[in-house]
Order: structure tokens, then C-alpha cells, then sequence
């Protein structure tokens, strides 16, 4: 089987799991070697006090540690490419933009990358190594796993420049959204939703709402919409409204049930027994390209109802939309959320990661 080197901004050993450690996890399963390699990680996290830092990052820094058999390599360099929020600092830190790809990779990490059959570059700053990579491997297959809009991240100008130079040397740009058509003209584009962990799912679940109750579940960690939840958790009062994710300064409500972070499998059964599924977002620059997220694919391998704001309408027939702010259009949503049958929603384009994880090597 081949060798895969994963390039991402997230940390093997992190508590929140991204589509990045499924990937890993996927491949693995499949019978492959993967490298799981986190870039940036600099002094500057440590500086900022960044969450990334909460990990054993310093005792694991440049070096190859295998757990639950992957192989987890953290890039620790003494800085990197970063937004400074303002246009002279980030003109003037621009020259410095290359020298970030000459920081030494330890010999180890360097013989798997040069043994990969494939590289894949998930949309972080990591993206700066591309040429390095390229040309310790000129021959794997090179692909771009566009997860986020790296304008949407507010990254350095730079690393925009970098992304549209070398995206013609991709054989293959997954997208996530099918908003991300609008930004990527290249032929090698080609659009993968996110996967879910099915057999998880088919799981048995203990149902821990009360019975008889109706229930309306959020996950998610950002831009979560708490004007819908304060208009709609007075309009509907005998319905509960559980936010699960690190939410703050939701309305203190007797129907609205916060949890804060939850380990992934524990939320599971709060999606499978719902009613109907929130994917109730802000509208902030950029929000449009989340019309596909991870918690929409979760929800419709559920046949859960979903409820969302008019700026992320897709063709899908179990959304239902509102237009933020309105009371009743809300309302409306919400009504028509809670009639729809959930055995009428379809289900059978949802992937799991090994799915995914085919398509991208095989596409």
C-alpha cells in the first residue's frame, strides 16, 4: 500500500477532531502509511498563548512520533507567516514570506515525504511548504483539500498570492462547498463534500431527550446565529433548543439546553433523536461558502430536517430557510422543519471517509 503525507494547520493528538484526522484515521484503515504533518507551529503560538500550544507540542517538535498508528510530525520553527491585521506590517513582512519554507524538516519526515505516493495539502499556511515538498517529491500526486477560504481566514495577503501561484500545480483541488466554484477556475477542481463516520452513526445511541419532547440540535464552535435562537426559543417555548459547542452569551432561557464542548460520540445521540437539525449561522464576509458543512452532511445522514438562513440556500428539499432578523419567516421555517417527514430525506449521497479518502486518490 502507499505512503500519504497529510499537510494541515491541526495537531494529531488535539481533543477537537477536524476532517483532517478522519482523513488520517481513513487511510489508515484502507491499509495505507500516513504521515500526519502539522504546519505552522512557531514561537509566535507559544507568544500568543494559542490553544495549539495546550498539547505536548514542545516534547513532540521536529521529530516522528507514531500514535494509533499514524505517524504525527509538528513543523516548530521559530516563526511563521502570519496576518498582522494591518497593510503597511503585513507589506513590510512580505520579503520574509519565503525564508518561512527554508526552516529545516528533520531527516526522517524528509525520507516519508520523499517516499509518499500522494500529498495533501489542506488550506492553512502550511500551503507555503508546496515547493519544498514539490521538489523533495516531484512525482507523488499532488492534492489540495480546500476545507476553508483562506480569504474567509483572514490570512497574510501573502499566502493568498502563493495559493493562486501554485494551484496549477495541483492534480487535483477538492472543495468542500460548491460556493468554492466561484474561486477556483482550474480544470483539476473537483468537488468532495465532507465525510461522516457512518458506521458510528449506525451505532446503537441511547435517546437522551424525554419522551414525547420535541428537540432542536446545534453543533458547531462559531458564528452561531443568537438572535435566531432568542426569537425563535420565544416563539416556540414548548420546544427545547440544545446548543453544543463553546457558544457564548446565549440567552438564559428554560428551553434552551447549552452544553459547551462535548466529546464527539456523546453527541451523536442528540443528532440521531432531534427533530430537526440547526445550522443556524451569522451572515459575516464570507459565511455564503458554508452551505455544505460538516454538522449539514451529519444532520442528513440523521433524515434530520435542517433549519437555516436564507444566505446558505441550496437545492436541498429538507432545508427549510428564514431570513434573518424576521420573525416570521423564522416562525415559518421552523413550522415547516417540524412537519417534514425524516424517512423522505435523502441520505445516500452522504460519504463516510473512506469514501472520501478513495476519491481523493483515485480521482
Amino acid at each position: 500500500m502507499a505512503k500519504i503525507t497529510l499537510i494541515t494547520g491541526h495537531y494529531f493528538g488535539s481533543k477537537r477532531r477536524a476532517g483532517f484526522h478522519h482523513l488520517a484515521k481513513a487511510f489508515q484503515e484502507l491499509g495505507h502509511e500516513v504521515l500526519f504533518f502539522t504546519a505552522p507551529v512557531s514561537k509566535l503560538h507559544q507568544l500568543k498563548g494559542d490553544h495549539i500550544m495546550q498539547y505536548a507540542i514542545k516534547e513532540e517538535a521536529n521529530q516522528m512520533i507514531t500514535k494509533e498508528a499514524v505517524h504525527s510530525y509538528v513543523h516548530f520553527t521559530p516563526w511563521h507567516v502570519a496576518n498582522t491585521r494591518f497593510s503597511l506590517t503585513n507589506a513590510l513582512t512580505s520579503p520574509l514570506v519565503p525564508y518561512y519554507a527554508t526552516f529545516d524538516i528533520n531527516k526522517e519526515a524528509i525520507a516519508f515525504i520523499k517516499n509518499s505516493s500522494y500529498i495533501v495539502f489542506e488550506s492553512t499556511p502550511g500551503l507555503l511548504l508546496f515547493d519544498k515538498i514539490k521538489k523533495l517529491n516531484p512525482k507523488a500526486k499532488f492534492i489540495y483539500r480546500v476545507s476553508d477560504d483562506l480569504r474567509f481566514l483572514q490570512v497574510h495577503p501573502a499566502l493568498i498570492k502563493y495559493e493562486e501561484k501554485i494551484l496549477p500545480f495541483f492534480d487535483l483541488v477538492s472543495i468542500v462547498s460548491s460556493h468554492f466554484f466561484t474561486l477556483f477556475s482550474q480544470k483539476n477542481v473537483k468537488l468532495h463534500f465532507h465525510g461522516i463516520d457512518k458506521q458510528t452513526y449506525d451505532q446503537a445511541h441511547l435517546n437522551p431527550y424525554p419522551l414525547g419532547s420535541k428537540n432542536l440540535v446545534f453543533i458547531g464552535n462559531a458564528y452561531f446565529d443568537v438572535n435566531f435562537l432568542e426569537v425563535a426559543s420565544s416563539l416556540f417555548p414548548e420546544f427545547n433548543f440544545h446548543i453544543i459547542g463553546p457558544i457564548q452569551n446565549l440567552p438564559i432561557k428554560p428551553n434552551i439546553k447549552a452544553y459547551g464542548e462535548m466529546p464527539f460520540q456523546e453527541t451523536i445521540g442528540y443528532i440521531k433523536y432531534a427533530d430537526a437539525g440547526l445550522h443556524t449561522l451569522q451572515q459575516t464576509n464570507g459565511a455564503e461558502a458554508f452551505t455544505d458543512t460538516l454538522k449539514v452532511h451529519q444532520y442528513t445522514y440523521c433524515q434530520l430536517p435542517i433549519v437555516a438562513p436564507s444566505f446558505l440556500k441550496t437545492s436541498r428539499k429538507h432545508a427549510f430557510y428564514y431570513t434573518p432578523g424576521n420573525a416570521a419567516s423564522i416562525q415559518a421555517s421552523l413550522e415547516k422543519a417540524l412537519r417534514y417527514p425524516h424517512c423522505e430525506v435523502d441520505n445516500r449521497n452522504v460519504l463516510d471517509w473512506k469514501e472520501l479518502a478513495q476519491k481523493l486518490i483515485i480521482e
